[in-house]
């Protein structure tokens, strides 16, 4: 089917699909032609190599693999190319300050991750860590264009998986080409791996933090690694800057529930910033720490739902990793609690981990109490701190790298030219391939919904429901089934959606007695 009609021109080549993409150079502008050869785990992300024409779809001289990004956005929405520009220019500002080091939100933070700071603004070495886009085409056409019911046709609507949100409005087509195909961090061979590409992810946001941004969608998805050869060292190229942003401190208005659901920061999923015994009202900005938070669950996650031939231990979280875009009690009760049992089902090669990870966790949610609003300044002491607090337990698993390092991960290979479907019809969506959640090849949709709707789409248990292991469906874990059960007839009693009534310190007792307790008594 010819489909040059498109804009850019589009033409089906059997399987694949050639995109005509203009490219503005010192020549005027001249067309360059990609052809994809397969998806990466989702509509219209592909990977591609540059052909010399329609007429001659054969690679260039030297091509090499790229990633293909075809998406319809908000019209008023910057591309991801204009938001890495940005970036970039922001983050050598901040290098261009004499005083840099003396930055507030370098504080806490040691010399060594100083002086690493400092060799990555030489020579501009920090875009290494970004999956940088190297060509970009942003289309004319305003309005998505439909399906006319051709198989062969590519479609795009409102609601297409890589549209840049859920509204209605105006939108354009953007194709843009990255210059990396890489491999998400949840389809890295050993744990090994992963941790070495977290531990670069960590320096990634700090970038991103001294120069105002926040990315606000990091996931096991958008958190990809790079090597140029086996053997080779795996890099970090943190993806999917769609949706970063510059920090908001503005207390009058909040940012829009944007995210990873397996990976949302909890403030964030529920709208509701607390402070010491105080909540604010139903929204909140999303901060620096909010993304190290996410790191913090894409850690636990790794630990516990991704590690080859130990499905015994998803049983510990089974409910905590659901998309699930409002109140999940469970997730709650483990961010306030921590998660019993999990040295009892973690893998043997783990158990340095638990009390880490745990540590990890208290400290975290000790800081987000000491939230001032206010102006920035205000904040850079707890955020400097919680950069310094990760940094230091990632270190400490280092004493145990001989036990767990070699620990293999399992991985969701992608299938030449197919992407694994969604079942749009059902509530309960699911999604093809083992584990708990499928990579979705480093561009995996944010959720941008309003705070009122819940909508469930997958959890933990379906997943397993479709793995090749013989292994029952795991049921909920018994520290929360009891107030589990509790909250819910709570929540149905009185509409409250924060029932809680236990804390994990005084301090998280006063909290939650103020924010739910307090709540639960008005609604009786």
């Amino acid at each position: 089917m010819d489909l040059t009609g498109y804009e850019p021109p589009i033409e089906a080549i059997g399987d694949n699909y050639l995109y005509e993409l203009p490219n503005r150079g010192k020549k005027g502008t001249q067309s360059r032609f990609f052809l994809t050869t397969r998806s990466l785990h989702r509509t219209r992300v592909w990977e591609a190599i540059e052909v010399k024409s329609r007429e001659q779809p054969t690679p260039v001289p030297n091509a090499k693999l790229v990633v293909l990004k075809d998406a319809w956005i908000d019209e008023t929405r910057l591309t991801e190319l204009a938001i890495q520009t940005q970036l970039f220019d922001d983050i050598r500002a901040f290098a261009a300050t004499p005083d840099w080091r003396e930055h507030p939100l370098l504080g806490k933070l040691e010399d060594a991750d100083k002086d690493r700071l400092g060799s990555l603004f030489e020579g501009d070495k920090f875009k290494d860590l970004f999956l940088r886009a190297a060509l970009e085409h942003k289309s004319r056409t305003r309005v998505p264009l439909h399906s006319s019911g051709d198989s062969k046709e590519l479609k795009a609507s409102a609601d297409d998986e890589t549209s840049g949100s859920n509204t209605k409005g105006p939108k354009t087509r953007v194709v843009t080409v990255f210059e990396e195909v890489c491999t998400a961090l949840d389809d890295l061979p050993t744990l090994g791996d992963a941790m070495d590409v977290m531990k670069q992810c960590l320096v990634a946001l700090q970038l991103m933090m001294v120069a105002g941004w926040v990315h606000r969608d990091i996931s096991a998805g958008n958190i990809l690694a790079y090597r140029a050869k086996e053997g080779d060292r795996w890099s970090l190229k943190l993806a999917d800057l769609e949706y970063a942003k510059k920090c908001s401190f503005d207390t009058t208005t909040y940012d829009s529930r944007v995210g990873t659901s397996f990976f949302m920061p909890w403030e964030i999923q529920n709208c509701l910033r607390v402070t010491g015994n105080f909540r604010t009202p139903r929204g909140v900005n999303h901060d620096y720490q909010h993304d190290l938070e996410s790191l913090w669950w894409i850690w636990l996650w790794i630990i516990t739902c991704r590690i080859q031939d130990h499905p015994g231990s998803r049983k510990v979280v089974a409910g905590l990793f659901e998309e699930l875009y409002d109140h999940n009690p469970y997730r709650k009760l483990a961010w306030a609690h921590g998660i019993e049992g999990l040295e009892t089902h973690l893998h043997q090669s783990l158990q340095a981990f638990p009390p880490i990870v745990d540590r990890l966790r208290h400290q975290l949610g000790d800081l987000s109490l000491m939230h001032v609003s206010g102006p920035a300044e205000a904040n850079y002491d707890r955020y400097s701190e919680a950069h310094a607090l990760f940094r230091r337990e990632l270190h400490r698993t280092e004493e145990a790298r001989a036990a767990w390092g070699p620990v293999k991960l399992k991985t969701n290979k992608p299938v030449a030219g197919k992407a694994p479907t969604k079942t749009t019809g059902n509530p309960k969506a699911s999604y093809s391939g083992n584990g708990c959640r499928p990579s979705r090849g480093g561009f995996s949709r944010p959720a941008q919904v309003s705070p009122a709707s819940t909508k469930r789409l997958r959890s933990i248990n379906d997943d397993m429901d479709r793995d090749h292991e013989d292994q029952p469906v795991l049921p909920k874990p018994l520290k929360y089934s009891k107030k589990a059960t509790k909250m819910q007839g709570s929540k149905e009693a009185n509409g409250s959606t924060f029932p809680l009534t236990r804390s994990r310190t005084r301090l998280m007792k006063g909290r939650i007695q103020e924010v739910t307790g307090t709540r639960s008594k008005r609604g009786r």
